[in-house]
């Protein structure tokens, strides 16, 4: 079995915890085409989108990064 990654730090993933901030978006999303992980290492919340194949940053994990100056804000482009 493959080691998931963190989008950002690289680091190894585990599901979202249920009692986690992000836990209720996570509920609404749960009709089996989005996993959500948390990255233990950088508490990064990492989304696996089934239909596209693609990873994504959650909502909040993107807002608290782009306002420490992590990652670029692309949304502002």
């Amino acid at each position: 079995m493959n080691k998931l990654e963190c989008l950002y730090c690289n680091g190894g993933l585990e599901l979202l915890p249920k009692d986690h901030p992000e836990a209720g978006r996570a509920r609404i999303t749960y009709d089996g085409t989005r996993k959500w992980f948390l990255c233990p290492d950088c508490k990064a919340v990492n989304i696996k989108d089934k239909v596209t194949g693609e990873w994504l940053l959650s909502p909040d994990t993107y807002a608290r990064f782009v306002e420490k100056g992590l990652i670029k804000d692309v949304l502002e482009d």
